[in-house]
């Protein structure tokens, strides 16, 4: 069973890891200017989470409350994710649409599959772990969409591309 103290201990350590990234690009030589933002730094985090929540459910694989809470809170946290790389676009006549959309249609999507859905993941035949969530490839392609959008569109609103990223 995973204790309390280890996982406040997993979380400082990311938060600490997460300090340094901010430290360096605030109060050293070496600036990227991509990580002088906020929302960046929420999206880091998120992104982040997903590989801590995957470790407590590999440590927690065989304990089917834990699995299925942990595999609760990376599915909360995929969720998520989109709607926090939408604030990254920084025209408001861009973002509130597309978060609009997303959520409305995540919201519907999620209250269609969760119905009486047990949620546990399992390690695949790879040794891999499986998290079950049985995304159909359309609505995954949806999720792409949203989660990458936000690195296509300049301040302006216009299309981009990575290469050029507007912070």
């Amino acid at each position: 069973m995973l204790e309390f103290r280890n996982i406040i201990k997993y979380i400082f350590f990311s938060a600490f890891v997460l300090g340094l990234v901010i430290y360096n690009n605030k109060f050293t030589q070496y600036k990227t200017p991509f990580l002088d933002s906020i929302p960046v730094y929420v999206f880091i985090f998120f992104v982040i989470t997903i590989q801590l929540l995957e470790f407590f459910i590999w440590k927690n694989i065989n304990n089917k409350f834990y699995n299925s809470f942990f595999t609760r809170l990376l599915l909360f946290n995929l969720f998520i994710q989109p709607i926090v790389s939408l604030f990254l676009i920084q025209d408001d006549t861009v973002r509130t649409p597309l978060l609009i959309v997303y959520i409305i249609s995540a919201l519907l999507y999620s209250g269609y599959k969760l119905i009486n859905k047990q949620f546990e993941s399992k390690i695949s035949k790879l040794g891999h772990l499986n998290w079950n969530l049985d995304i159909e490839p359309p609505v995954f392609m949806g999720w792409v969409f949203f989660f990458l959008v936000s690195f296509f569109i300049e301040k302006n609103g216009s299309i981009s591309y990575l290469g050029h990223y507007p912070y």
